[in-house]
């Protein structure tokens, strides 16, 4: 087995939730930057972003520096869209970060470690099918935030009197994707079989083993 043999597997969605997982550190930059305008010292911004280690700190210690100087620039609203559209993408980022990944002979899967964390006991472990078109409109909305991040930062330049213009138009809005796909199953992905793979005679054993152990999974849940 080798690492990170399901991306193997499916390099393009792979691809994709790297992109994602790491593009996450550069929607972090420019939020920093956006606090370090607010105080009037972008260095010192990035210090205290990079400074803290729990992405939601970074998110609420910017907004505390931001907030008043924001208000006072009349970019309240503004600030807010941006607030929820980094904590959007910081679940996003989370749940593949903290994931165990698995795939199917047809596809990818992966289970949020820390939902299973949550778990009162034992360890439960839910697998989520990952949804092609679903990253596409994640990484879509996450290049939205990175765009908006930086029309922001310049915006509050020209606001306060800092600047004599902001030379990028406002990004058009762009609605929040879903966080993951609503299909979910408890069984690991790897133990499907390509039926059409299997000789005949394989293929109706296996039907009846499976038609068997289900049978005996709903007898149990009825006790």
């Amino acid at each position: 087995m080798e690492l990170m043999a399901s991306f193997l597997k499916f390099p393009v969605p792979g691809a994709t939730i790297g992109r994602l997982v790491v593009g996450y550190g550069e929607l972090e930059f420019f939020y920093a930057v956006c606090a370090g305008y607010a105080i009037s010292n972008t260095d010192a911004g990035l210090r205290v972003s990079f400074r803290l280690r729990s992405e939601t700190n970074k998110i609420e210690v910017g907004l505390a520096l931001m907030e008043e100087p924001y208000a006072a620039a009349k970019l309240t609203n503004e600030l807010d869209h941006a607030i929820k559209a980094m904590r959007f993408c910081r679940k996003v980022r989370n749940q593949y970060t903290h994931a165990q990944w698995a795939h199917s002979y047809k596809s990818l899967w992966f289970a949020d470690l820390e939902v299973s964390a949550k778990a009162e006991s034992g360890f439960p472990i839910k697998w989520t099918l990952v949804r092609p078109k679903l990253l596409e409109q994640q990484e879509s909305y996450f290049n939205y935030v990175y765009k908006y991040l930086d029309w922001l930062r310049l915006e509050y330049r020209f606001k306060s009197g800092k600047a004599h213009l902001n030379p990028f138009p406002k990004p058009a809005t762009q609605s929040t994707p879903s966080l993951h796909s609503q299909r979910t199953r408890d069984t690991h992905p790897g133990t499907d079989v390509d039926l059409s793979t299997l000789p005949p005679e394989q293929r109706q054993g296996f039907l009846r083993a499976v038609h068997v152990s289900r049978k005996a999974e709903r007898a149990e849940k009825k006790k």
